[in-house]
């Protein structure tokens, strides 16, 4: 095996909790940070990056109308998602990641990730997938369209 063949699994960091079970207005019930490293980046410290991103969140947090104790900091270090949409989840967390100065156009060492939880945002009433409220209402392939853009 070459270093080039080794993969080296992806680290990820829950940030945000949500979702219908935790009585968020945003529906994915989850948030990651995703460390996109290879095995040949040796110089890179996977703690030091994480220490920069949760530096980064917290002051994103802190510095919003709702401040920490809007965001219910849990024991591993993720918050509750105390914000309005799913979009102003992807903008807060873009933030944090563009101030941490570590991606570059040449690489992206984080990225995001969410776990949607479908089951969160199924409407058992109207039959369609209810993402941010009646204006944002999808039937199956509509739902994985959507999917597919916001990638």
């Amino acid at each position: 095996m070459t270093p080039a063949t080794i993969t080296v699994p992806k680290l990820m960091f829950t940030i945000f909790n949500g979702g219908k079970a935790l009585g968020s207005k945003v529906r994915f019930s989850k948030f990651y940070i995703i460390l996109n490293i290879k095995v040949q980046d040796l110089e890179i410290d996977a703690n030091t990056i994480y220490y920069k991103i949760a530096a980064a969140v917290k002051k994103a947090i802190t510095s919003h109308k709702l401040g920490e104790a809007g965001f219910k900091a849990n024991m591993s270090g993720s918050y509750y998602n105390a914000l309005d949409s799913i979009n102003d989840s992807f903008k807060m967390l873009e933030e944090a990641i563009n101030s941490t100065g570590l991606n570059t156009n040449e690489r992206k060492l984080l990225q995001l990730g969410i776990n949607a939880d479908s089951a969160s945002i199924y409407s058992d009433e109207i039959g369609k997938y209810d993402v941010e409220g009646p204006k944002n209402l999808f039937d199956q392939t509509m739902l994985a369209d959507w999917f597919v853009k916001l990638a």
